[in-house]
């Protein structure tokens, strides 16, 4: 069952594809967004919706525990190749959403969870983010709720691409996802959601990260598609934007 955020849940659901071998029945709870995502993992009717009625079990299990209760060292042992896949059909249908384009298509992720405790460090003021950002590329927002300001901002500067709640569901902005070339994010679940399904990932990161980032290194195990940059200074997001811009020049040539 899910324990703490929905990026935690994307990223250690994986550990579930170790069951696999056991003679065993899994039964998963996560929160309503994440339930046909995890349509990868198990089956429709073994997926339940966070605080709902549960059959009876015999075990449970939260999932950032997983890697202890099966005693993995690092996670080298578990797959590396995407390990969540989005819905074909959602994916032709974006496809016939966004068109043809003659520009490399971003995706763009700028804030997290205004409830944690360290949102105010991880994420960035969209009026921040705009005149930094390249115009040689198309950007979409991933944001399902942008407030009326940034829906403004959005529209005023007339290179980013909003969507809003059109975008639905985790299963819906992974099909999405999947017809960018690139996704930028800052450190919320969008990050793990495009991670878990393959696309590069650009992540922006606080001066002091999460544990999960650790303290150096461009690279991390967890996503082999993923590339991270750091915050050289406390809340001094220039520097990595302009990383970030010059990175997917390179990688999109």
């Amino acid at each position: 069952h899910s324990e703490q955020g929905l990026g935690d849940t994307l990223q250690f659901c994986r550990y579930i594809n170790l069951f696999r071998d056991l003679n065993c029945t899994v039964l998963l709870e996560v929160e309503r967004p994440l339930v046909t995502m995890m349509h990868s993992l198990l089956p429709k009717e073994n997926i339940f919706e966070k605080d709902t009625q549960l059959p009876e079990f015999d075990y449970h299990c939260p999932m950032m525990s997983l890697p202890l209760a099966f005693k993995t060292l690092g996670i080298t042992q578990i797959e590396n190749h995407p390990y969540l896949r989005p819905d074909a059909s959602a994916v032709t249908r974006w496809s016939a959403v966004l068109g043809k384009s003659n520009k490399i298509r971003i995706g763009l992720a700028w804030r997290g969870n205004p409830n944690h405790v360290k949102n105010n460090m991880r994420s960035i003021e969209l009026s921040e983010l705009i005149p930094r950002l390249s115009r040689r590329f198309d950007w979409i927002s991933l944001e399902i709720n942008p407030s009326d300001e940034e829906a403004d901002l959005m529209q005023q500067c007339g290179f980013i691409r909003n969507f809003g709640q059109e975008i639905g569901d985790f299963l819906s902005t992974s099909a999405l996802c999947k017809n960018l070339q690139a996704v930028v994010s800052v450190d919320t679940s969008i990050a793990h959601l495009a991670g878990s399904i393959g696309t590069q990932v650009h992540l922006l990161l606080p001066y002091i990260p999460d544990f999960r980032w650790q303290h150096s290194g461009r690279t991390t195990h967890w996503y082999p598609n993923m590339v991270l940059h750091r915050q050289s200074e406390d809340r001094d997001w220039n520097p990595i934007i302009n990383d970030v811009n010059n990175s997917l020049l390179a990688y999109c040539k």
